[in-house]
């Protein structure tokens, strides 16, 4: 039986750490002008709570921007998983090698003009990183998906045995 496990983090970017700093600011500010209203008005118990509610939403907003993927390939099925915070999981793609249409390198020239083509949806499972060695599947599922992702080798070979002339090492 053919089973391989496989996870990758993606990187911190930069837009994610401004992402999360803004809604922080956005909760103080929000909770600061908002609180004299409440504590007026409501009590002190009801302001701290919407106090502590605004820090807990900004936290709950910004734990989806820490993702990991987990690559599982059983027999011939691949799923792709993505963990948020390491605490929820979303499954993102699962397809046997029997709906794809093939696997290679993104950095393989011959293939670019596919990498062009149209495709109804775009799964991204990369780390992020510019050294990263990063293949493309295009999968027919429900309509044409390009998956980006980042498999080992092994991976690679061990989906050779049911797809040999669809993955491109």
């Amino acid at each position: 039986m053919a089973f391989k496990e496989y996870m990758i983090r993606r990187n911190v970017e930069f837009k994610n750490v401004i992402i999360t700093l803004a809604c922080y600011i956005v909760a103080a500010v929000i909770g600061i002008a908002v609180f004299p209203y409440l504590l007026k008005f409501l009590g002190g118990g009801i302001a701290l709570l919407v106090a502590v509610g605004l820090v807990y939403l900004a936290y709950h907003f910004t734990s989806r921007l820490k993702k990991e993927f987990e690559y599982i390939l059983t027999e011939d099925n691949l799923d792709i998983d993505v963990i948020m915070n390491k605490s929820k999981r979303k499954r993102l793609l699962s397809f046997s090698t029997a709906q794809l249409e093939m696997i290679a390198s993104v950095n393989d020239s011959q293939y670019n003009n596919v990498l062009s083509g149209n495709f109804d949806k775009k799964i991204d499972a990369t780390s992020g990183r510019k050294d990263a060695q990063v293949y493309f599947a295009i999968v027919e599922k429900g309509g044409r998906t390009l998956l980006t992702f980042e498999p080992p080798k092994e991976m690679l070979e061990m989906m050779q045995k049911y797809a040999r002339s669809k993955i491109h090492i």
